[in-house]
């Protein structure tokens, strides 16, 4: 009888331990050029913020979805008097992303008041190079590159060890899990894998959210530039 239970306390491990596998958080530091990430139209910004500036994003995945969000970013003025507040995001800001529907809510937020958009995840081209690696947080990790929408090229760094797909910006990826991106203008790099319990909330839209159109979320995004710029 006691074998019975020793053995069942095993498989019943190794059952919750191969659960915890597919769920957690991912912490990724993002540097972002700022100054060359600046439109024409927001030349302005270059005498009031630091060439570069670092902040935190955080990936929490499980099973087929996973949901990215960009902490607040948050900078000095030159003269260190003021801060500054601007939205500069990699990946378009906070975001969910639903694999077996294929489809990404991206949120968006006007005043207290907030919104989410739907739609199809794209596939993205990657050429992927199995003969460059190196490792990541001890992952080892094959190089990609990918051109964007945007037709800007970046360099990826991605691994199938750990049996997770997420991205921080490319939701078309599907490779693998990547754990690095970069190119002249942002640098986004995993710092931490933890294979933990997280919120179910973070994987279902919020009920108090509105769906809008993407024509609707670009005049929104349009808003708080023209806000960040005016310092409401």
């Amino acid at each position: 009888m006691k074998n019975t239970i020793t053995a069942f306390a095993l498989i019943t491990g190794l059952s919750l331990s191969g659960q915890t596998k597919k769920e957690g958080i991912i912490e990724y530091e993002q540097v972002i050029d700022l100054h060359a990430s600046l439109s024409k139209d927001q030349e302005a910004y270059k005498a009031f913020i630091p060439k570069t500036s670092a902040s935190t994003v955080q990936v929490f995945f499980k099973d087929n979805a996973y949901k990215v969000e960009y902490l607040p970013l948050e900078t000095k003025s030159k003269d260190g008097s003021s801060k500054v507040s601007v939205q500069f995001t990699s990946g378009g800001g906070d975001r969910l992303v639903d694999k077996d529907k294929k489809i990404v809510y991206s949120y968006h937020k006007s005043g207290d008041k907030n919104y989410y958009t739907e739609e199809p995840i794209k596939k993205e081209t990657v050429v992927i190079d199995k003969k460059t690696t190196k490792k990541i947080l001890n992952y080892a990790c094959y190089k990609a590159t990918i051109t964007a929408s945007d037709n800007e090229s970046y360099e990826i760094w991605f691994t199938s060890d750990p049996g997770v797909q997420a991205n921080p910006m490319f939701d078309g990826v599907t490779e693998g899990l990547v754990l690095e991106i970069r190119n002249k203008k942002i640098n986004l790099l995993a710092k931490k894998i933890e294979f933990k319990k997280t919120e179910g909330k973070k994987y279902t839209v919020p009920l108090s959210f509105k769906k809008i159109s993407a024509e609707q979320a670009e005049d929104l995004d349009a808003e708080q530039v023209e806000s960040s710029r005016q310092g409401h």
